[in-house]
């Protein structure tokens, strides 16, 4: 009996699930896809909100990566199935076997090899941040039942021994200890961790395994990230970048984000939008992973529960053009209610004409609004219409919204800039109503 696991009974064997919270929080993350060049260009804890891969600066190749490990979180496919959907796609893109590039920081040219390897590597840590992340919010919430953290090696020859001393170490939920070193704790690291109550704990003793009530000590020591100069104090035994729990990160990440649109959301309409434009890119991609979730959490309840969210926010040029029109609203924030994403409402484009968007759409819609392509003014029904790429199709999403609509939401009803209706169009359909007068231009 390992661990003081009760066996299964005979004939009965596991069958393995999609984690739900790995699957969300891969999910989230590849909202904001990061378009880096070395892996210390996006740090630590921005792992938690953004999709990466060191030296690959295509976006469309970042996003086939992404969408191949949603594969291997939700759909348990192999390895092979991996390298096997993604290597044609990587050598006929050019970026399979040695690739020289352009460094954009020391602008000196530099090889990197895209092989095997890298890809099981790829595969590997994406996988093992995500599970790893996924336990972390079931740990979270069980902690009332089970109130500690049991920290396990793999116990044989291959384990560190930085990591071995960590073994058996048993501390409450909300000790700092786990803050930094809540496994993975370095490139192929093979440790986990998991909640566990006072009666585990006393049945691992008697079964004779390891029980550390107490953290061992840390010693620190100074990594210095040449990409940027910035000097991070790192645990010994942790690899430098793995210093994190990544569901922590995630989760605070995104309450922050989604206490800051709030904010912004409830300033002026002038002072918002000009609080919106300074956000810095952290701030935005902590936001896009705050909607992911949103989306993933209104998709897997599977019906609407009056859940609203901010979605953007109306820029300081679309309020001019308001202003001037004696249309300025009260707000630069929209907000979105989930009937637009799930139920009778959203089932109308999707059922009867073909026009609703795609999981992916409403993923990557916060984004998408940031950088709408279009606004418009749309004179019948007296909404600003925002106009975005679809990433499925060649047709534009449009996005209609209501100024100073009186929007009920399960916290009350409030005055916001509410989505009305959002569904796919054709390009040529928009140029013409433009062409007929029934839309201006905003800009």
């Amino acid at each position: 009996m390992a661990d003081g696991l009760i066996p299964l009974p005979p004939n009965v064997r596991p069958q393995l699930l999609p984690p739900k919270e790995a699957v969300d929080y891969l999910a989230a993350r590849g909202v904001k896809f990061t378009e880096s060049f070395n892996w210390k260009d996006v740090w630590q804890e921005e792992h938690a909100a953004q999709f990466t891969v060191s030296r690959l600066t295509r976006a469309d190749l970042l996003s086939a990566i992404h969408e191949q490990l949603m594969r291997a979180v939700n759909d348990g496919i192999s390895l092979k199935e991996f390298f096997d959907n993604l290597i044609p796609r990587l050598q006929q893109a050019g970026w399979w076997g040695t690739v020289e590039q352009l460094d954009p920081v020391s602008g000196e040219a530099v090889a990197t090899t895209f092989d095997a390897s890298r890809l099981k590597l790829i595969y590997d840590v994406n996988l093992s941040q995500s599970y790893a992340a996924g336990l972390w919010n079931r740990i979270a919430r069980n902690k009332a039942t089970l109130p500690f953290i049991y920290y396990r090696t793999m116990r044989d020859e291959m384990v560190r021994a930085s990591h071995r001393v960590w073994d058996g170490v048993a501390l409450p939920v909300d000790d700092p200890f786990w803050d930094t070193h809540y496994p993975p704790n370095g490139w192929r690291c093979r440790c986990t961790a998991y909640g566990i109550d006072e009666k585990g704990l006393q049945q691992l003793q008697d079964a004779g395994k390891p029980v550390k009530r107490e953290a061992p000590s840390v010693q620190w020591i100074d990594f210095v990230n040449k990409r940027t100069g910035e000097v991070t104090r790192t645990p010994r035994g942790i690899d430098p970048g793995f210093a994190y729990n990544p569901g922590k990160a995630a989760a605070r990440g995104t309450h922050l984000a989604n206490v800051q649109a709030g904010k912004i959301a409830s300033l002026d309409a002038p002072i918002g939008a000009v609080a919106a434009s300074l956000m810095t890119d952290a701030e935005r991609a902590a936001r896009y992973q705050a909607w992911g979730e949103f989306i993933v959490a209104v998709k897997n309840e599977g019906r609407p529960a009056g859940s609203a969210r901010v979605l953007g926010f109306l820029d300081a040029e679309t309020l001019v053009w308001l202003a001037a029109r004696n249309r300025l609203p009260q707000t630069a924030g929209v907000t979105l209610i989930d009937n637009m994403v799930v139920g009778a409402k959203a089932d109308r484009h999707v059922l009867i004409d073909g026009n609703g968007l795609t999981d992916r759409d409403w993923m990557d819609l916060a984004r998408n609004f940031d950088h709408a392509e279009r606004v418009l003014w749309d004179k019948s029904h007296e909404n600003i219409l925002i106009i975005m790429p679809s990433l499925d199709d060649p047709r534009k999403i449009k996005l209609a919204i209501a100024l100073d609509y009186r929007v009920k939401t399960k916290d009350g009803k409030k005055l916001a800039n509410s989505a009305r209706t959002i569904f796919k169009v054709d390009a040529s359909d928009i140029d013409a109503n433009i062409k007929s007068g029934v839309y201006e231009e905003v800009r």
